[in-house]
């Protein structure tokens, strides 16, 4: 793999508590390398190296559609307004 001197992550883990305790079924991880469907669009699978090797433009378009299927599929929540750690990249 060439060095792009990138690192990419579209990779989110959702944990939901009530009353200080987490809710079941969660915390959920979501994988925007895996394939998903938004707005009519299929975005298939990929992998870290074609992650780091695709377009700047078109990463921030699948980044952009990751987050709004995310959001459909966690009923209230808006990825830009909730406390985000620091990225991490794992190849």
């Amino acid at each position: 793999m060439a060095l792009t001197g990138k690192k990419r992550s579209l990779t989110v883990e959702i944990t939901k508590t009530l009353a200080g305790e987490t809710v079941d079924g969660y915390p959920r991880t979501y994988l925007g390398t895996l394939s998903f469907s938004h707005a009519g669009i299929d975005y298939p699978a990929i992998d870290a190296e074609q992650l780091a090797l695709i377009p700047v433009e078109q990463y921030q378009a699948r980044l952009a559609a990751f987050i709004a299927h995310v959001e459909t599929q966690e009923a209230g929540l808006i990825i830009s307004e909730v406390q985000t750690n620091e990225p991490y990249y794992t190849p």
